[in-house]
């Protein structure tokens, strides 16, 4: 069986990591950085809670969830740590070292490889991948529902449908860049637009890419660029 190894300096985090610069896992665990400590926390193979900077081992306590922790997603949101499952559906809360699985919903397995954000205290997927399609869907979490809800997006026809993309939101935008689209029942690498999902109204917008290399000496518009791999992304201004 395939081991993990996670190495952490002591002098990063300011511990000697359970009296040692080394932990060995035989599967991943789910790492998260827990806001209301202000520490690094591990799930070792659901069952063990690490804690880094109190140097401490302790027993899990968990509801019943679907598959293992480690094909969870981590969220953060007022101080509070969420993970979803990556197929969508299932939502758990890490609440006095215990997980405490807080939606009314089912597991999904129709987002796989999607863009995620949290925007306004509420957790979103975009794209993805299941039921052997590929997505263009915006579902966010209701937490008063405690159900997935279907965003409404104005000009739906302008939603790229995108797995594995590369995402990043600054303050009202989100936009989406690589990964893989559906074209004419084709899968496709995506990597000639840049697309941008106004948070304010739900709208996309579609722009070209220009590449610089990230070593090139150059004076750029930092509101127009973001970095993807090793390589600087560079937003036209004029729409398609």
């Amino acid at each position: 069986m395939k081991k993990y190894l996670l190495f952490i300096l002591c002098a990063l985090f300011g511990t000697n990591l359970i009296e040692s610069q080394e932990l060995w896992f035989k599967e991943k665990p789910l790492m998260f950085f827990n806001e209301k400590s202000q520490q690094i926390i591990l799930i070792d193979n659901d069952s063990i809670i690490i804690k880094i900077n109190e140097n401490v081992k302790i027993p899990l306590n968990h509801d019943s969830y679907p598959n293992n922790l480690r094909e969870y997603i981590p969220f953060s949101i007022k101080n509070k740590n969420y993970f979803v499952h990556s197929g969508c559906g299932v939502v758990l809360e890490f609440r006095n070292d215990s997980i405490v699985r807080i939606d009314k919903s089912l597991l999904h397995n129709n987002q796989f490889g999607a863009a995620t954000f949290v925007y306004k205290d509420e957790i979103y997927f975009f794209g993805g991948y299941g039921l052997f399609t590929t997505k263009n869907i915006l579902t966010k979490f209701d937490f008063r529902l405690k159900e997935w809800v279907l965003v409404d997006i104005s000009d739906e026809n302008k939603s790229p449908y995108l797995t594995d993309a590369y995402s990043i939101k600054l303050n009202d935008k989100f936009y989406v860049f690589g990964g893989y689209k559906s074209v004419n029942s084709q899968i496709i690498n995506n990597e000639d637009y840049v697309y941008c999902l106004d948070l304010k109204n739900f709208s996309w917008e579609k722009t070209k890419t220009i590449f610089f290399n990230e070593n090139k000496n150059v004076q750029l518009n930092e509101k127009n660029r973001f970095y993807y791999k090793d390589k600087i992304i560079i937003n036209k201004l004029n729409e398609l």
